[in-house]
């Protein structure tokens, strides 16, 4: 809808149809449902071998588990950050 000079409403004559609304819709549930562009957590992690979790790989400054410890902080502190401050709990 817009306004004209006169200050009447105007509806636009273009509506999309369902059909062309369709390839966004599914982007938008294919973006939902993850998996686009990125391994999940899962298959990253399920054949790493277990004696090179601690070991840092020549020319990059950190090991497996080191990243790993990274995200579980990083995802705490988010959470943290997102929660009620202590005080604002009521029981």
């Amino acid at each position: 809808m817009s306004i004209s000079k006169s200050g009447t409403a105007k509806t636009n004559d273009k509506k999309k149809t369902p059909d062309e609304l369709a390839p966004l819709r599914k982007q938008l549930i294919a973006l939902l449902h993850g998996g686009q562009a990125h391994a999940t957590f899962d298959e990253v992690v399920e054949d790493f071998p277990a004696n090179l979790r601690g070991t840092v790989p020549p020319n990059l400054p950190y090991s497996a588990w080191q990243i790993l410890e990274h995200l579980r902080i990083t995802q705490r502190d988010i959470l943290n950050f997102c929660a009620p401050p202590p005080a604002a709990i009521t029981v």
